[in-house]
């Protein structure tokens, strides 16, 4: 998805910036490094119910027994990769990046958490965000 569609995609769910913050690679897409495809969130518990009554969201439970919520393209959950709850909301918020008025994750955190993953590509956005910094691009 090109840069200004996805930032519209997390515009159009209408939440407060303090409620959320956009989680995964979706910095790199706002930074235009690289295309995002969906819409990782860590959101508030207010919203999470929200969307749990909405309907249209469905559980989601993943291999470490965590669980979030899926609409489409978008996935929501109260923390980020991890079993005992941190980063949550209030942790990620403390380092934020916001770009055009979105939220994001920082790219050091994002950064790290991909090394941690060790996947092929998140070594191939590794590199990227290396890049972006080495030629002075800041978040």
């Amino acid at each position: 998805m090109r840069r200004d569609d996805y930032l519209d995609a997390i515009r159009r769910l209408g939440l407060p910036s303090q409620d959320y913050i956009v989680t995964g690679s979706g910095v790199l897409g706002a930074l235009d490094l690289r295309e995002a495809g969906d819409i990782d969130l860590v959101v508030s518990q207010a919203v999470y119910e929200e969307f749990e009554a909405a309907g249209t969201w469905q559980r989601k439970y993943y291999p470490d027994g965590a669980y979030g919520l899926v609409s489409g393209i978008y996935e929501a959950g109260l923390d980020w990769d991890s079993e005992t709850g941190e980063p949550n909301l209030h942790g990620l918020k403390q380092d934020e990046t916001v770009i055009d008025g979105v939220p994001f994750v920082s790219l050091w955190r994002l950064r790290a958490w991909k090394q941690k993953m060790g996947r092929p590509k998140d070594l191939t956005d590794i590199l990227l965000i290396d890049r972006y910094l080495s030629l002075g691009g800041r978040t």
